[in-house]
C-alpha cells in the first residue's frame, strides 16, 4: 500500500512513546530487507516475506471461504492484514468480505482507508481492550464479548451461500 511505517505503527497492547518509534523503525527495516519481494508485486512472495504463518493461514481462510461462496467477516487489525493479502492474491474475495469494526490503531484506519473499505462499527478497541472498558469493568468485559460473539454468530447463522440464493 506504500504506507509510511510511522503512520501504521501504534500502541498495540500498550506501547508508548519511544517504543512506538522503535516499532516503526523495525517495520521499516523489515520492509527494506524484503524490498526485492515487495518490488515484484507478487502477493504470495510478499506474504511469504512479511506475513508470518498466522497471517498466511487467515489469508487462506478468506480465499477458501470466498471460493465456497461464503461471506467473510473481517474483524480487527490482524484479520485486515490477512484480508489484504488474500485480496491481492485473489481480488474476487472483495465481493465476499465486510469489515465488522475499526480498531483504535492508526494503522488499521490507514489500511482500511487505503483499501477503500468502511467498517460497520467504530469501537475504538485495541487487542484485548474489551475487558478494560470502564463501562464493562463490572464483569471484566465478558458482557461485551458475549454480545460480540452472539452478534457474529447470528450474522453467520443468517447467511446463505450466494449460490443458494442465486447471486
Amino acid at each position: 500500500l506504500g504506507l509510511d511505517p510511522r503512520d501504521v505503527a501504534g500502541a498495540g497492547t500498550g506501547l508508548e512513546g519511544e517504543a512506538i518509534c522503535h516499532k516503526a523503525a523495525v517495520i521499516a527495516r523489515g520492509l527494506e530487507a524484503n524490498r526485492d519481494a515487495i518490488e515484484t508485486g507478487d502477493a504470495v512472495a510478499i506474504l511469504a516475506a512479511l506475513g508470518g504463518l498466522e497471517i498466511a493461514g487467515l489469508a487462506g481462510l478468506v480465499i477458501g471461504a470466498a471460493s465456497e461462496g461464503m461471506l467473510v467477516l473481517v474483524d480487527g487489525f490482524i484479520s485486515t492484514a490477512a484480508y489484504l493479502a488474500a485480496e491481492r492474491i485473489c481480488p474476487l474475495v472483495r465481493d465476499y468480505a465486510f469489515f465488522s469494526h475499526q480498531s483504535a490503531e492508526q494503522g488499521h484506519k490507514a489500511i482500511v482507508d487505503a483499501m477503500g473499505r468502511r467498517p460497520l462499527l467504530q469501537l475504538d478497541l485495541r487487542l484485548g481492550e474489551d475487558a478494560r472498558w470502564p463501562e464493562l469493568r463490572n464483569g471484566g468485559g465478558r458482557g461485551y464479548r458475549a454480545i460480540h460473539i452472539a452478534t457474529h454468530t447470528r450474522i453467520y447463522e443468517g447467511l446463505e451461500r450466494q449460490s443458494t440464493i442465486h447471486i
